[in-house]
């Protein structure tokens, strides 16, 4: 386990790691409103890869919940791709 800080500081833990194919991590936080996993997955493809992260996020706190929804609930993930294809020269 170690924290991550973006922000907010929140504990992550790895799952599962075969790499350079597959990786999960998971919010290792009991004390925030939230939780969940997010798994990345890297395929090769013609002159380069794609990757594909799905995020099984929950939202403990009914009230966080209800905000969450007026919220686009793909803005981490999107920002995470950006910053990705930025580093590497490409667009997201």
């Amino acid at each position: 386990m170690w924290r991550e800080k973006n922000g907010n500081t929140i504990t992550l833990e790895t799952l599962e790691e075969t790499p350079p194919r597959r990786l999960v991590r998971k919010i290792a936080d009991p004390s925030l409103p939230f939780g969940g996993t997010w798994t990345y997955e890297i395929a090769a493809v013609d002159g380069g890869c794609t990757i594909t992260i799905t995020e099984n996020g929950e939202v403990y706190n009914v009230i966080f919940r209800a905000i969450s929804k007026l919220m686009d609930q793909s803005a981490t993930i999107k920002g995470y791709l950006k910053a990705l294809a930025k580093k590497f020269g490409e667009e997201a």
